[in-house]
């Protein structure tokens, strides 16, 4: 089994690392010194993190990539190295890939291993992580903005779980480049038409995603079931498809719309290549009506 951090484990460090608002412990010592880790000690960075829970020592590490990762590549990864990324850990099951304590071991695995630098995870745009880790600390006054950079670590190394479910598939990097990868072989592997990097650029337009996965793990989970989510990304990836630009509202939409087909019309019980239809010629012309009338 690879090793990883048990979810409850995670918690409980969480609890302690990221105080609530308003605390006077934000921007305290604690967080101070997790960053200062996080800029110049990675080992001790990632000793911190590997003692949430000690009894995973035995397990197995993950595999990693052979070749170093740029700041840019790890933040953002591309079409090569999201195909890397799905390669190397390609024998996960969509339960494990799910569970933030396996991207946490993957992500601190590839931080050991020298693939990435532990700063790469408080990167901010336009600023490297080890410069933006400096530029807060120098400040000494804005203890909100420590806490946040906290938080955008560990987001990226696994999810913060207050976050819920989705932390994982909307926060680190290396995970989304994953899922990104195995719904489009999913898509795929039904429909025999579609071009995986095709439908991995496709879920890479932040509208699509952004409002795919709060549907499939929390406003609306009946779009993750396996009839209906590959036949929706197909749908957008398809001819079929004229809006050339959807918007996040268009897409919420579309998504909104499809739940309503499914409280009069078991949706899930159907075949894929069934919902695909359904969504072409009932569910999608109706969008594009509403959007006429507005």
């Amino acid at each position: 089994m690879i090793r990883t951090i048990e979810f409850r484990k995670i918690h409980e460090a969480q609890k302690n690392l990221l105080p609530s608002k308003g605390s006077q412990e934000r921007g305290g010592d604690a967080q101070v010194n997790f960053l200062l880790m996080a800029r110049d000690r990675p080992w001790d960075f990632c000793g911190e993190i590997r003692s949430w829970d000690e009894k995973r020592k035995k397990e197995i590490e993950p595999p990693i990539p052979s070749n170093k990762w740029s700041e840019k590549e790890f933040i953002d990864p591309p079409s090569e190295t999201e195909k890397i990324i799905f390669d190397t850990w390609k024998d996960l099951t969509p339960a494990e890939a799910s569970r933030p304590g396996i991207w946490y071991s993957i992500n601190l695995t590839m931080i050991e291993k020298g693939v990435i630098e532990s700063s790469y995870l408080a990167a901010e745009q336009g600023s490297t992580g080890r410069d933006y880790i400096s530029d807060i600390l120098e400040k000494k006054d804005e203890p909100d903005k420590v806490d946040q950079c906290v938080r955008r670590i560990l987001r990226r190394l696994g999810g913060v779980l207050e976050r819920g479910g989705r932390t994982v598939y909307e926060n680190c990097p290396v995970a989304i480049a994953w899922w990104r990868r195995w719904y489009a072989y999913e898509t795929k592997e039904i429909f025999q038409r579609d071009n995986i990097k095709d439908l991995s650029d496709l879920l890479r337009k932040k509208p699509i995603w952004n409002a795919l996965i709060p549907a499939m793990t929390s406003s609306l989970t009946l779009i993750g079931d396996s009839s209906i989510r590959p036949s929706l990304i197909s749908f957008l990836g398809s001819e079929a498809n004229d809006l050339d630009n959807l918007t996040k509202k268009e897409m919420e939409h579309l998504i909104r719309l499809i739940g309503r087909r499914s409280e009069i019309q078991a949706l899930g019980s159907l075949s894929p290549q069934q919902v695909f239809e359904i969504i072409r010629s009932d569910i999608f012309p109706l969008l594009k009506q509403e959007n006429t009338v507005r």
